[in-house]
């Protein structure tokens, strides 16, 4: 509608009116796309504030689907080791934040060290380490490490906790470890509870292949023996998959010879 068209609408409208009334108000075209404009921006919010609120939602929910397979899983490892194992009290998870800001997790468990209860993992689950915290196999909360000791020379490290909140029950160290002889490994591949079997493939020096699967996250799990023993930490897997860990003497001499790790 042109100007002039707009004008002789207005005013016929004003001339049919009765004498003394007033003339009712046309909105014209810029009335009509300010109320538009408002429209859209009430709408704009609307969708910015369910956007948000979804954001606000999806990680809380994240967070709650974790928690429940950690607690299935924790309850399947529960009535696979029995009720009153120590290895339920001893493996921890550890969740550790790199001084780069990476999150990543890995597996401990408390030794006995010349009476003395020790926690223990691999050096590379702690190496560069902002932050560590741990986290029992049956659940609960997260217990934070005030400091933590390094091998320099293997994949070792110590975890000392910040308070008494938290106390392992501490594994006896196996005094031989038999090629062939069946085992156990509990920890927390992909940050879940779980338990693999398997036996001794082969013990070379140092180094102790084992036929039983492990996977990211199993890295500082105990390897048990039938009698509940540690025979070995899990420190890397092979190719085709199967667990590489350090024999149990071999563990006791890298506690002993640990240092400070450096800071970020």
């Amino acid at each position: 509608m042109s100007d002039s068209d707009q004008d002789r609408e207005r005013g016929s409208l004003a001339d049919d009116a009765p004498e003394g009334a007033v003339a009712p108000d046309v909105p014209d075209e810029h009335d009509d796309l300010d109320e538009l404009d408002a429209r859209r921006r009430g709408r704009g919010r609307w969708v910015l504030a369910l956007i948000l609120a979804v954001l606000l939602v999806i990680p809380a929910t994240g967070v709650f689907v974790d928690e429940l397979d950690f607690g299935r899983s924790a309850e399947e490892v529960r009535e696979q080791l029995g009720a009153g194992d120590p290895l339920l009290d001893a493996v921890l998870l550890v969740r550790t934040v790199a001084c780069d800001g990476q999150v990543s997790t890995g597996s401990a468990f408390a030794l006995d060290v010349g009476g003395e209860p020790v926690l223990i993992t691999n050096r590379h689950v702690v190496d560069r380490a902002a932050s560590i915290g741990v986290r029992p196999l049956t659940g609960g909360p997260t217990e934070r490490v005030r400091s933590h000791r390094v091998s320099l020379t293997r994949d070792v490290a110590v975890l000392t906790l910040a308070d008494d909140t938290l106390t392992p029950t501490p594994l006896i160290p196996a005094q031989v470890v038999r090629m062939g002889a069946p085992i156990r490994i509990v920890g927390f591949p992909g940050g879940r509870p779980a338990t693999a079997t398997g036996s001794v493939a082969q013990v070379v020096s140092d180094r102790m292949l084992l036929d039983v699967s492990v996977q990211q996250g199993s890295s500082g799990s105990p390897v048990i023996d039938d009698d509940g023993e540690v025979v070995g930490i899990v420190t890397a897997r092979t190719e085709d998959g199967r667990g590489l860990a350090l024999p149990v003497s071999t563990l006791l001499d890298a506690v002993g010879s640990t240092v400070p790790a450096p800071a970020c």
